[in-house]
């Protein structure tokens, strides 16, 4: 087996080229309409943190408020989440200086890394690893019972810049024969994973592609026990915060240092555990343009 190169954070560079070249262009996708946000370079402006729209509001907004709170206490100045409408946008949004920070998916930070500047702050990690797998998830009666019975199948995916809703799970089809593009009999993107968990189980979809944490995560909300997992992606990367080129270096630097101190405070802990409802962390670790992924 072929040795997998990683960065000074362990991130398989050779896992992450195959992610994304592997990302057909899939028909019959209405776009997401945008999201109207002003740039501002105003200290008294609120300070943005955007994030990805992987679930429900009220979802979000319990996830990141904590986060947001710190953010506001530590800079001095009112903080807000904006949600983006989609994976792509939040790149956009962030390159072209309409919100101060984001929490992207690993593979939307590095799409947004080549069409946009963006100044890398950390990467979550769980016990000091930087990945995490996505799953493929069936109904508990489905007779699918491995990737090779997905042939004609109706096919839920997240986004085109989600590492485990769509990248991953196109890789683990591939490689094993089948063709994202001819094989299934429908693809969907539900841009939410909670809408792709839930549309199989209502019957919508034959197969979702989730993060592995996802069934947990929307505990409460849909019955876990009509699910079972089909198969695991190989890993993906976490969660990256970066921030915009307008935001100070000491601003920056702020954020690293209340990033790194999270896991050491009571507020920061109750923090952590909200923001590990979506992927398991237990903290970050410092990126820089000298650190990156190469």
């Amino acid at each position: 087996m072929r040795r997998r190169d990683t960065d000074s954070n362990g991130l398989s560079t050779l896992l992450l080229a195959g992610l994304l070249a592997l990302a057909p262009s899939l028909a019959g996708c209405e776009p997401v309409p945008r999201l109207d946000v002003r740039a501002t370079t105003d200290e008294e402006a609120p300070f943005r943190l955007g994030v990805l729209p992987t679930d429900e509001l009220p979802g979000l907004q319990r996830r990141y408020r904590l986060l947001v709170e710190l953010l506001g206490e530590r800079l001095k100045r009112p903080a807000e989440m904006v949600v983006s409408p989609d994976y792509d946008s939040l790149g956009a949004l962030l390159g072209q200086g309409k919100i101060e920070l984001a929490w992207f998916s690993g593979v939307s930070y590095l799409r947004a890394r080549r069409k946009y500047k963006v100044v890398p702050i950390a990467r979550a990690v769980l016990k000091g690893k930087g990945t995490y797998r996505g799953v493929l998830m069936v109904r508990t009666e489905s007779a699918i019972r491995s990737i090779g019975d997905l042939k004609g199948k109706r096919f839920a995916y997240v986004d085109r810049d989600s590492g485990s809703g769509y990248l991953a799970a196109n890789r683990s089809l591939v490689q094993s024969g089948i063709s994202p593009l001819s094989d299934l009999a429908s693809v969907a993107f539900t841009y939410n994973h909670l809408v792709s968990l839930q549309g199989v189980i209502e019957g919508r979809f034959d197969v979702a592609a989730v993060y592995e944490n996802a069934v947990a995560t929307y505990k409460g909300r849909l019955d876990g026990s009509k699910l079972r997992v089909l198969t695991r992606t190989e890993e993906v990367p976490k969660d990256v915060v970066a921030a915009a080129t307008t935001v100070p270096a000491k601003a920056c630097e702020q954020i690293w240092t209340l990033l790194e101190e999270i896991p050491r405070t009571a507020k920061g802990k109750a923090a952590l555990k909200e923001l590990e409802r979506s992927n398991p962390i237990d903290g970050f670790v410092r990126l820089s343009p000298g650190s990156e992924l190469r």
